[in-house]
């Protein structure tokens, strides 16, 4: 009944073997309950990735395939924001990226089981709460002593480079700290960001690890995105804002 459970926190319920969601719940949160009440019989976390395909491909460009002698280490969920400045605010002038925040949830049982479930979630996600998300699965991993929070994305040093951080546990050391390789730009039906409205999704990448900076891992895809862009130009902005977005990382070692 994990699943249930989990979907009963998200909710506000009180039972999981409720059959009906209580009035007022939103029909992002309704969805998020049905799909994941799918799994309530699985393994939630910690599952093989021989088997999981990832996808390179926007529909219409490529993204370059894993270098060889590499294999998937991680298939991870994020839920942040992107960082963006703005110089002043004119109409004329472009915001520029400063660097992104999210927390990192394994997605690995659903990258081995059903990918397509998989790729449905960072449109649900960005329209979640990112405080709602932490705490419900905070809350899950107390009932299952299954981690599912296992690290954070942020930039450094100066907001200049991606770093992908799994050092959760005193145990783990595995860090990626990278430059980015390729990109490509979303697919055309990503939710453009909270509840629809927002100014589209970030690019998918291809970002190569900084070996002197990196732990193990060589590689790591951000693709299936939602959200994250900035407008398209400074006007009414402020100096110093934030994009919600949520995506999906393959991370190889």
């Amino acid at each position: 009944m994990l699943f249930l459970h989990f979907a009963a926190v998200v909710i506000g319920f009180t039972s999981a073997a409720a059959n009906a969601f209580p009035l007022g719940a939103s029909p992002q949160l309704t969805e998020l309950a049905s799909l994941l009440s799918a799994y309530k019989n699985q393994k939630i976390t910690g599952c093989d990735l021989s088997g999981a395909v990832m996808p390179e491909t926007n529909g219409t460009k490529n993204l370059s395939p894993p270098d060889a002698g590499t294999s998937l280490a991680r298939v991870v969920l994020g839920r942040g924001v992107q960082n963006y400045t703005c110089a002043d605010s004119l109409s004329t002038t472009i915001p520029a990226a400063n660097g992104a925040v999210a927390t990192l949830y394994d997605a690995s049982c659903l990258a081995a089981c059903n990918p397509t479930l998989l790729h449905t979630l960072p449109d649900i996600m960005v329209n979640l709460p990112k405080d709602t998300i932490a705490e419900s699965l905070s809350i899950v991993t107390r009932m299952t002593r299954q981690p599912i929070m296992v690290g954070h994305h942020y930039f450094a040093p100066n907001n200049t480079i991606p770093v992908f951080d799994f050092r959760v546990q005193r145990s783990d050391k595995y860090l990626l700290a990278g430059q980015r390789d390729e990109g490509v730009p979303a697919v055309t039906t990503a939710s453009k960001g909270e509840m629809g409205v927002g100014y589209g999704a970030v690019d998918w990448l291809r970002i190569k690890a900084i070996p002197d900076m990196s732990v193990d891992y060589k590689l790591a895809y951000r693709i299936l995105t939602a959200g994250g862009k900035p407008p398209a130009t400074c006007q009414g902005m402020a100096k110093e804002f934030s994009v919600e977005y949520a995506t999906e990382y393959w991370i190889y070692a």
